[in-house]
């Protein structure tokens, strides 16, 4: 398994992946206010050194200790529910921040609710942030993952026939200012497999344009979209040819 590498950066990493709980943050696919799965991964920037030297976990942040106090934040009381995703995320990014040893360290949550969409796909939330600036809400990135779906496209006769099927993986930032609502996603999900499900396109390329577009107008809060998308019927002795395009809001 690989590890989770949430940011660019030159220091240490402490790392705790996929942590499994169960919270209610609101509707699940079936719109029943419940708890759901959740796997939720924490990164904390850390200076390792004399850890290193002296075989110390003293000096090191402890994530045995992380990872029971995320699990309690979730389990002391089984009724609470949080304010969606982006609640969950802010309570889990306090509690690593109050961990690290020096407030210009920065920390990454992400936190993947596999059970949100009736759509084939996974929703992730990540947010990154340091002590300077840790009562600071705002700039959320959402993750449509391996999304997939049937579409009309191809440039060769036998195309212009049969769906085929595409691989999206979309990244979604939204302004500092703004954020996407939790139990606004899925009718975010729904209203772009809408719209995908009439297109007819010759290329990847104009595909992924005119979902991000399409996107964007969906969502005033929405910064920027990066937008991977994938045809493992493209090339027959590969898994799969893809694109990648990032746009900004005009």
């Amino acid at each position: 398994m690989s590890t989770w590498v949430p940011f660019e950066t030159e220091t240490d990493l402490v790392i705790v992946e996929n942590l499994k709980i169960d919270a209610n943050v609101g509707p699940d696919c079936w719109g029943r206010s419940r708890p759901q799965p959740l796997l939720v991964s924490v990164a904390l920037e850390a200076d390792l050194r004399l850890a290193g030297e002296q075989d110390d976990l003293t000096n090191s942040v402890n994530y045995g200790s992380l990872s029971k106090d995320l699990l309690r934040l979730v389990t002391l009381d089984q009724s609470k529910q949080f304010g969606g995703l982006e609640d969950l995320g802010e309570q889990v990014v306090q509690l690593a921040l109050a961990k690290v040893t020096n407030p210009s360290f920065r920390v990454a949550v992400s936190i993947k609710a596999p059970k949100l969409l009736l759509q084939d796909a996974k929703i992730r939330f990540d947010i990154t942030r340091d002590g300077s600036n840790a009562a600071t809400r705002g700039k959320y990135t959402w993750v449509i993952e391996d999304w997939r779906i049937y579409v009309l496209i191809g440039m060769n006769p036998p195309e212009r026939l049969k769906k085929q099927v595409l691989i999206l993986n979309m990244q979604v930032f939204t302004s500092p200012t703004e954020r996407v609502e939790t139990n606004a996603l899925p009718d975010f999900v729904d209203h772009l497999f809408k719209f995908i499900d009439t297109t007819e396109f010759l290329t990847l390329e104009k595909f992924s344009s005119e979902v991000i577009k399409h996107a964007m107008q969906l969502r005033e809060d929405v910064a920027s979209i990066v937008l991977t998308t994938s045809k493992p019927s493209a090339v027959g002795f590969a898994d799969a040819a893809s694109i990648r395009i990032k746009r900004y809001r005009a």
